[in-house]
């Protein structure tokens, strides 16, 4: 519970008890005395030791090392993902050639049984299949 509007330096009692479908409860009584004004130059007399200690060179330090800091991981993460766009552009250049020499590569095979020619082109089922693979993905020669 907030009370605003007290005077400084003087002592409320409060009076405090809930309502409900049940009734009232129990009243709690307590006194209670609010801190006394605070003037600005009350203020400057409390801050001003810590001021006279204060150095801020160790500031310029400290944030300097923090800046210096972020900017070297900003840099770090640039090269990172500039490797790894140009090694994805390249491992995509790889598969645009495996897919063109599968292509062009024909097999031809001769079914006994109609004595008929019969050309096919075999392409990979996946961008990542080996010649091996292809291989055993073509028909046998009969």
């Amino acid at each position: 519970m907030e009370v605003y509007r007290l005077e400084p330096n003087t002592t409320y009692e409060f009076r405090i008890w809930a309502n409900n479908q049940l009734g009232s409860g129990e009243v709690v009584t307590t006194n209670v005395t609010t801190l006394p004004e605070t003037k600005e130059e009350d203020l400057i007399r409390l801050i001003q030791p810590d001021l006279d200690n204060f150095d801020p060179r160790i500031w310029i330090i400290a944030v300097s090392v923090v800046l210096g800091t972020l900017v070297i991981l900003a840099i770090g993460l640039c090269i990172v993902l500039s490797k790894e766009c140009y090694q994805s552009s390249q491992s995509g250049i790889d598969h645009n050639t495996d897919n063109t020499n599968t292509i062009t590569s024909n097999t031809n095979y001769t079914n006994n049984t109609n004595n008929t020619t019969t050309t096919t082109n075999k392409t990979p089922t996946s961008p990542a299949s080996t010649p091996q693979q292809q291989q055993q993905q073509q028909p046998a020669h009969q």
